[in-house]
C-alpha cells in the first residue's frame, strides 16, 4: 500500500495534478504534496479549510467554486471548474478542479473529492498557437496583398522610368518623372515589410561571421543614429558563424537599432551582442518552428526607459506601433519577426537588468566558415546583351512596361499573354531563344510547369522568373539549375540589366545550331 502510494503521489507529480478531499461536516480538507506546490505553498500536515483557501484565488474564482459546491452538495453531482490562482509569491496560474460528492452510509452527501489539474502552460501554449494562426492568415493576406501591389508598381515605375529616358537631361518633366519613381520605391519598401511579416521573401542564405558582422555594422550605425547615440559591440572572435541572408541581416540589425533610437529620444547608449546560445526544449515549444539546439545569438539593448508589459506584450502584432500616431508604418517589428521566423530563427523581447528593452534573435548556426568574406562580391565580365526573348506576363500593364525595359536594353523581345500561348510555340522559334522571362503565378499554367515544358523541347533554355511573391519549394528546386534566375517585382532597369547579363553566356553557349 505504501509503495502504490508513493508511485501516485509520483505521477501526479509529473502530471501536475493534485487530489484533495473535503468534509463538508469539519470543514476540513486533505491535499496530496502536488495540491500543495501548485499552490505555491510547501506540503505540510494541515490543508487550508474550505474557508481559508478563500485568499488562494484570484476574484471570482473563489464564489463560482463556492456556488459549485453548493450546487453539488445539493444535487449529488460533480461539476468542473476553471480557477485562476493566486500563489503567495503573486505569481497567477491556472487549474481545473473537479469534484465528485461522496456519500454516508444513510447515503447522504457528506463532502467531496476530487482533482485539481495545472493547466497554465495548456493554455499559455494554447493562446501562442491562436496568435500564430491569426498572424498566419494576416501574413497570407498581407503576402497577397503585396503581390498585386508589387504588379501595380511594377507598371508605374517601369513606365515612368522609360518615360524619363526618352526626356533631354534639362526638360522639367524629369523633376516631377523623378518623384513618381521614388515614391514608387518607398511604396515597394512598404510591399517589401508586408513580404517580410508575411515570410514571403527571396532568401539567399550564406555563412556569416556574426560578431564580425555587428563590427562592421557599428560604424555605419553611428553615422545612421546620430551622434547623441553611443553604440557598443560586445563581440569575441571567434564568434557564432549563422547561415542568413545578409541583406535581411542588414534589416533585422537596422531596424532594432531604429526602434532604439526612438525610445531614446534623449540620446543614450546601443549595444550589440553577439554569442551562442542553446534553445532548450521549453524554449522551443514557445517559439514555433524553432527546433531545441545551438544557435547564434544576435542582441540588440538600449539604454532608454523601461517599456510597460502591456506594449512589450504586442510589440511584434502587425500595425501595432509605440511611435506618435503619422510616424512609422507599425510594420517594421513584425517585419523583423517575419524575416527571423523565415530565416530558421526566433526574437524575444524583454526588460534589460539595469533598465531599458533587450531584442535578443536566435538565428541557425552555419555548418562552418564560407571561403569567402562576407560581402565580396566577385565582378562579372561586361557581355554582349543582345538577344532574343520571350516574356510572359499575364497583366498587360506590367508585359507592357517590361517589355518596353527589354527593349531599351537592345533585345528582340517575344510577347505572351498566358502560359498556354507560350508553351504552343512552334519549334522553330523555340530553337532560336535565348532566354525565357516567365511571370510565376497566372491563371491557365503557373511558370515553372511552363519553364519544365519549354527544356523539355528546348533543353538548357536560360529562364528568368518574375514575380510578386517570393520563390515556393517548388521553385527553389528550379532556380538551383544552371542557367534560372529570380527576379523580385517591382524592379528597375539596371536590375533587370545586371540579371538578363548574368544569363546571357548560358544563352550564348547553348543556342541551337539553327541559329
Amino acid at each position: 500500500a505504501e509503495r502504490a502510494r508513493a508511485e501516485l503521489l509520483e505521477a501526479q507529480r509529473v502530471a501536475h495534478m493534485g487530489s484533495w478531499i473535503w468534509d463538508a461536516a469539519t470543514d476540513q480538507v486533505e491535499w496530496t504534496d502536488e495540491q500543495f506546490r501548485i499552490f505555491g505553498l510547501e506540503p505540510s500536515a494541515t490543508a487550508p479549510t474550505f474557508t481559508e483557501q478563500e485568499r488562494l484565488f484570484a476574484p471570482g474564482s473563489h464564489e463560482r467554486l463556492a456556488a459549485a459546491t453548493v450546487r453539488a452538495m445539493e444535487t449529488g453531482e460533480g461539476y468542473a471548474q476553471l480557477v485562476e490562482i493566486v500563489r503567495p509569491d503573486g505569481e497567477h496560474r491556472f487549474g481545473i478542479s473537479r469534484a465528485e460528492p461522496f456519500r454516508d452510509a444513510a447515503g447522504s452527501v457528506v463532502g467531496l473529492r476530487g482533482t485539481l489539474a495545472d493547466v497554465t502552460e495548456q493554455r499559455a501554449m494554447e493562446a501562442r498557437l491562436a496568435e500564430s494562426l491569426r498572424l498566419e492568415a494576416v501574413g497570407r493576406l498581407a503576402g497577397g496583398v503585396a503581390h498585386d501591389f508589387n504588379n501595380a508598381l511594377m507598371a508605374i515605375i517601369g513606365t515612368a522610368e522609360m518615360m524619363a529616358a526618352d526626356l533631354p537631361e534639362d526638360d522639367p518633366m524629369r523633376i516631377d518623372l523623378d518623384a513618381i519613381r521614388e515614391s514608387g520605391r518607398r511604396a515597394a519598401t512598404l510591399a517589401k515589410q508586408l513580404q517580410a511579416f508575411g515570410r514571403r521573401q527571396t532568401l539567399r542564405p550564406t555563412e556569416i561571421d556574426l560578431g564580425g558582422f555587428l563590427r562592421e555594422m557599428s560604424p555605419i550605425l553611428g553615422r545612421t543614429l546620430g551622434h547623441d547615440l553611443e553604440v557598443r559591440t560586445e563581440t569575441r572572435p571567434p564568434g557564432p558563424v549563422v547561415l542568413v541572408d545578409r541583406a535581411r541581416l542588414e534589416e533585422i540589425v537596422l531596424a532594432l537599432s531604429l526602434n532604439a533610437r526612438d525610445s531614446m529620444p534623449g540620446g543614450g547608449t546601443l549595444t550589440l551582442a553577439s554569442s551562442t546560445a542553446e534553445a532548450t526544449s521549453g524554449v522551443a515549444t514557445s517559439h514555433p518552428g524553432l527546433a531545441p539546439g545551438l544557435y547564434g545569438c544576435l542582441s540588440v539593448t538600449d539604454s532608454g526607459p523601461a517599456m510597460e508589459p502591456e506594449a512589450l506584450a504586442h510589440l511584434f502584432e502587425p500595425f501595432y506601433s509605440t511611435d506618435q500616431m503619422g510616424r512609422g508604418s507599425g510594420l517594421g517589428l513584425a517585419a523583423v519577426q517575419g524575416i527571423v521566423a523565415q530565416s530558421g530563427g526566433s526574437i524575444a523581447v524583454a526588460g534589460a537588468p539595469d533598465g531599458g528593452t533587450v531584442f535578443t534573435v536566435l538565428l541557425p548556426l552555419a555548418p562552418g566558415r564560407a571561403d569567402e568574406a562576407p560581402g565580396r562580391v566577385q565582378q562579372a565580365a561586361a557581355v554582349e546583351t543582345s538577344g532574343r526573348i520571350l516574356l510572359v506576363e499575364d497583366e498587360p500593364a506590367v508585359r507592357s512596361g517590361v517589355s518596353r525595359m527589354l527593349r531599351r536594353l537592345g533585345h528582340v523581345v517575344h510577347e505572351a499573354s498566358d502560359a498556354a500561348g507560350a508553351a504552343g510555340l512552334p519549334d522553330q522559334e523555340l530553337a532560336r531563344l535565348d532566354i525565357l522571362v516567365t511571370d510565376v503565378l497566372m491563371p491557365d499554367m503557373d511558370g515553372a510547369t511552363l519553364a519544365r515544358r519549354l527544356r523539355e523541347r528546348r533543353p538548357g533554355l536560360p529562364v528568368l522568373f518574375v514575380s510578386g511573391y517570393a520563390p515556393d519549394e517548388t521553385l527553389q528546386w528550379q532556380l538551383a539549375e544552371p542557367g534560372t534566375a529570380f527576379l523580385a517585382k517591382p524592379f528597375d532597369l539596371d536590375a533587370l540589366d545586371a540579371v538578363i547579363r548574368s544569363l546571357i553566356p548560358e544563352a550564348a553557349a547553348r543556342r541551337a545550331p539553327a541559329d
